[in-house]
């Protein structure tokens, strides 16, 4: 058994030895080495061959013992995926037709064509000439989706999506609808205030507008003058105007001065709106906790008395106990010599 033992000792050992001996080691890339640099990663003999390459986009990071640092070697330049383009030209196709605003031809308006294709989605924007007349040659067949419209004022209400043959001619006729330029105010309070205490409101202007894509959107309005007008409820203290900041929206704190239920009258330009508030409130009185239920005393059992006469009593009230027991030892001693 002995010789086992030290048999296998000795085979542990020497392997121990060979992978101390056979550690790895890394060369420096791109150096003076040798064209064919001989590396050992864990027993494994690799070649390795230079090429000249340029060494700006590698990190390469030499050490000599891998199995504690390996070598590491980082892309510093991601790749970039090349992008498909969409062609838009090519064909016999022929996409024409009219443009009409408001009140007048769409002079200056935009017509937005889109190519849609497995690979991606192309696009294409003509002008509208004074005739309120637009069109484009030269495209190729497919699925396409058209919208127009008139930056800043007009655009329509839904897009025309439909198929064109490879030669084909499509007209369409496009009347486009003006956005409301009337601004927008909405009202934003933080919830009921209570009486003596201060909440803050704010109130926000807007305007629609047709951004450059032919989108409606809500544009804030800074530096506008608001006013507001409140009702006996409540007080401002912070003033009855203000401007409007970058977002459009003008702040106001009010103090609560009775409780009920007021309003506030907003003022921009010739715009008039009631907006009403949450309310003042009484101040809450502070939470009472439950009464305490306290469980009546008890007295102390001392164990000792119940379980022999002859115990040293230790109260007045101990002592009757001590006394009313023994009768009772007396009877049973009694009865036990009768039999």
């Amino acid at each position: 058994m002995r010789l086992v033992k030290a048999i296998l000792f000795g085979a542990l050992a020497v392997s121990m030895w060979f992978v101390w001996s056979s550690r790895d080691y890394v060369a420096a890339a791109y150096s003076t080495a040798p064209d064919n640099e001989q590396i050992r990663l864990s027993g494994v003999d690799l070649r390795i061959q230079k090429t000249p390459i340029d060494p700006s986009p590698f990190v390469v990071d030499r050490a000599d013992d891998t199995r504690r640092k390996p070598m590491a070697v980082l892309f510093t330049e991601d790749e970039v995926e090349e992008e498909i383009v969409i062609a838009m030209d090519g064909g016999d196709a022929t996409i024409q037709g009219s443009a009409n605003g408001p009140s007048e031809p769409a002079f200056g308006g935009v017509v937005r064509l889109e190519r849609h294709t497995v690979d991606g989605i192309g696009k294409l924007d003509t002008r509208i000439d004074a005739s309120g007349g637009w069109g484009v040659n030269g495209l190729p067949g497919g699925r396409y989706r058209v919208r127009a419209w008139l930056p800043g004022r007009a655009t329509m209400t839904h897009s025309e999506v439909f198929f064109v043959e490879d030669d084909g001619v499509v007209s369409l006729d496009f009347d486009l609808v003006e956005v409301d330029p009337e601004p927008i105010l909405e009202f934003v309070h933080g919830g009921p205030m209570y009486q003596g205490l201060t909440g803050t409101i704010g109130v926000s202007v807007s305007q629609r507008v047709v951004d450059p894509d032919g989108l409606v959107l809500a544009t804030p309005i800074s530096g506008a003058t608001i006013s507001i007008q409140t009702s006996s409820e409540v007080s401002s203290t912070t003033g009855r105007a203000a401007l409007t900041d970058q977002q459009g929206v003008a702040r106001f704190t009010l103090r609560c001065n009775r409780i009920g239920n007021g309003n506030v009258i907003v003022r921009y330009g010739l715009i008039v709106k009631s907006f009403p508030l949450p309310g003042c409130r009484a101040i809450p009185p502070p939470p009472t906790l439950p009464p305490t239920t306290l469980a009546p005393a008890q007295s102390p059992v001392n164990p000792s008395a119940s379980s022999s006469s002859s115990a040293p009593a230790a109260s007045g009230a101990s002592t009757s106990t001590a006394r009313a027991t023994t009768p009772t030892s007396n009877q049973t001693n009694n009865s036990g010599s009768g039999q």
